[in-house]
């Protein structure tokens, strides 16, 4: 009889749309810290996450088999891990949290390029989010598909996406085109 595997794993963690005063996110933080999976995990959907920032395991380049990162609903979060680490991920959907700093790139002290493998990202609900720096040069090489919704101070971002095929952009009001945006074939944009 083979061994069992799984290949992904949902945390959920309380209910959706109640991230109250109620909740102990300090509880939260450490359960979510004793939860990480085995390093072959494949996927992960963090969902209503109450804690402030995430364990120090969803970024690890431990995971070098994660393909899919999915963080949706997880309002308190205030930094996001260094998830460009993850060397094998092609599918990162961030949703529901404030901004996105430089610690979304690597840890500082890695020099590698970040985000080698990603072909999929989309952003989502980010209500204090206004400017999008290209902090590390050569990201996103591989980056085909990006969606940014309901952004509503986003102006503007830095970004070259060599890769890009599609580029979907919606209720972002504040948002400037840039001119390599403008050029692009396959841009939708809704505000």
């Amino acid at each position: 009889m083979g061994a069992y595997r799984q290949e992904s794993v949902e945390f959920k963690l309380g209910q959706s749309g109640n991230l109250d005063d109620s909740r102990n996110e300090k509880v939260e933080m450490e359960v979510f810290e004793m939860l990480q999976p085995h390093e072959n995990i494949k996927e992960v959907l963090v969902k209503d996450y109450g804690g402030t920032r995430f364990p120090s395991w969803i970024g690890s380049p431990l995971f070098f088999n994660m393909l899919v990162l999915e963080i949706s609903n997880c309002t308190k979060c205030q930094i996001l891990s260094p998830l460009g680490q993850l060397s094998s991920l092609k599918d990162l959907t961030v949703e529901g949290i404030k901004s996105v700093g430089e610690e979304f790139y690597r840890d500082m002290s890695s020099s590698n390029l970040p985000f080698p493998s990603l072909e999929t990202l989309k952003f989502e609900n980010m209500s204090q989010w206004e400017v999008w720096y290209e902090a590390i040069k050569c990201c996103f090489r591989h980056l085909q598909n990006i969606e940014i919704c309901y952004f509503p101070k986003l102006r503007r971002f830095s970004h070259r996406f060599p890769s890009l095929k599609r580029m979907f952009i919606n209720g972002c009001q504040q948002f400037e085109a840039h001119p390599r945006i403008l050029t692009l074939d396959s841009l939708k944009q809704s505000r």
